[in-house]
């Protein structure tokens, strides 16, 4: 059986996969409990939270599916932004996940993911009303970046 054989190493992998549950967990516990987080859009609290748990608790799961977890906090994320929520540290998800795919995949997936996170946030950046303009846009870009090349070089 090849699904989850995270599950089945033995010592550093099960030490690592408790990590990345702490990690997740208590980084879902952050974004749910940051001010205005989860309130603030026209959505329901109850989007928000799912949105928040979405772009966190994957993690749990980023070193065993890398690029589909990336998938599923960027998605998040993105809809996070575009929902009109004022954002959190939350945004942290997408940075480890981008992180994640840069230090176990290709160059090829690596360079997919920033553009797909490039375009998100041009996504939210154009929509969301608490965001800093052009000049936020560009660093944020450039942090996604410094994290994806970091990443490659590991």
């Amino acid at each position: 059986m090849r699904a989850w054989p995270w599950l089945r190493r033995p010592g550093a992998g099960r030490a690592q996969t408790w990590l990345d549950l702490g990690l997740a967990t208590s980084l879902c516990g952050i974004g749910l409990a940051w001010p205005r987080a989860v309130s603030g859009s026209a959505l329901p609290v109850a989007a928000g939270v799912a949105l928040v748990a979405g772009q966190s608790l994957p993690l749990a799961l980023r070193r065993s599916a890398p690029r589909a977890v990336f998938v599923v906090v960027a998605v998040a994320s993105v809809a996070y932004g575009l929902a009109g929520f004022a954002g959190s540290p939350i945004d942290l998800g997408e940075l480890i996940a981008l992180y994640t795919v840069a230090t176990t995949g290709q160059l090829a997936d690596t360079l997919g993911a920033v553009a797909a996170a490039a375009l998100g946030l041009a996504l939210v950046a154009m929509r969301n009303v608490y965001w800093g303009g052009p000049a936020e846009t560009i660093a944020v870009v450039l942090v996604f970046t410094l994290v994806a090349a970091v990443g490659r070089h590991q």
